[in-house]
């Protein structure tokens, strides 16, 4: 799918969609890059709840991965980038 929207916008031939474009994919790769170390903590605490017959303690634990890593991204990541 990037590579179809990539071709998309180099065939319109616009110049600021593509440059604006290009400064959102790379704002998405420093995201991902901040918050990989956080992914792999979490995914050791859902196996770890699924491993000990803990559903309520991994879906628990999945809500509030995903809300703490959208307050990361709101308070420390995008003020950097933006």
């Amino acid at each position: 799918m990037a590579r179809f929207r990539g071709l998309v916008t180099v065939t319109s031939g616009d110049k600021y969609i593509v440059e604006f474009l290009d400064s959102i994919r790379l704002r998405i790769v420093r995201v991902t890059l901040f918050t990989s170390y956080q992914r792999r903590s979490y995914h050791e605490e859902v196996y770890l709840a699924i491993r000990g017959r803990g559903p309520d303690k991994a879906c628990i634990t999945m809500i509030n991965r995903e809300t703490n890593l959208l307050n990361c991204v709101r308070e420390d990541i995008i003020p950097i980038l933006f």
